[in-house]
């Protein structure tokens, strides 16, 4: 059986769509998933639909991680609050420009002055209304796989919580994803927050059931988000 090895990545397609439709139908995978294509570099070409993957939803567990977390690093969530606070958008007046919103009165006066007093007149007489805007949306993908058991899984949570309070700060949109799997036909994608959502109470249960599931394969993981980024 001889297989195509080579080429360029395709896109992710649904299975479950019309085969002439950008998200195609893939008789051997499972209804519901996603086919990527994946390199491999002992052939140096892509393996065409190689790797099959599906978004999940994590089971909730009702816990107070959250609130220890929150209290044990208190210090640490108020610098980065601090911090990320800088990054915020403002309005801001920028004076004596050649062009701008309105005209700026404090250069005006001094133009007079210099022009009575036989001076060079400055032509930068208006002022401008700048809106430094942040258009900005960031995917998180977080490590689910067998090797975080233990502490590593709880630095890797306490991480997301105080990055949580941090991007609430500035406004931006923001999405966390854990990835896991089981081979190239049972690779998972697990909704932490999609990043129209409120970080909220629900987002707070998501984070804390978080935990090692199987293998790590993030390629396919990487590949779906990117994708959702480009139709976004």
């Amino acid at each position: 059986y001889i297989q195509a090895a080579s080429g360029i990545a395709g896109q992710g397609r649904m299975t479950g769509a019309p085969l002439d439709s950008p998200t195609s139908l893939q008789a051997d995978s499972p209804q519901g998933g996603y086919v990527y294509d994946e390199w491999d570099c002992r052939r140096n070409g892509y393996r065409k639909d190689w790797c099959t993957i599906r978004e999940e939803e994590l089971v909730i567990t009702r816990s107070n991680f959250i609130h220890r977390t929150l209290e044990k690093h208190k210090g640490l969530r108020k610098r980065l609050r601090v911090q990320f606070e800088l990054l915020q958008t403002a309005e801001r007046f920028v004076r004596r420009q050649r062009d701008g919103d309105d005209l700026d009165l404090d250069a005006i006066i001094d133009a007079m002055g210099d022009r009575r007093a036989g001076k060079s007149v400055s032509d930068r007489l208006f002022v401008r209304l700048l809106r430094d805007q942040r258009s900005i949306t960031t995917l998180f993908l977080i490590d689910m796989s067998n090797s975080t058991a233990g502490w590593v899984g709880t630095l890797i949570k306490e991480s997301l919580v105080l990055l949580c309070e941090a991007m609430e700060v500035i406004g931006d949109q923001y999405g966390i994803y854990g990835f896991s799997g089981m081979k190239r036909s049972g690779c998972k994608l697990y909704h932490v927050k999609e990043p129209g959502e409120s970080y909220d109470a629900a987002i707070w249960d998501r984070i804390a059931a978080i935990g090692p599931k199987d293998y790590t394969r993030m390629a396919p993981a990487i590949r779906h988000l990117t994708d959702q980024l480009k139709r976004a």
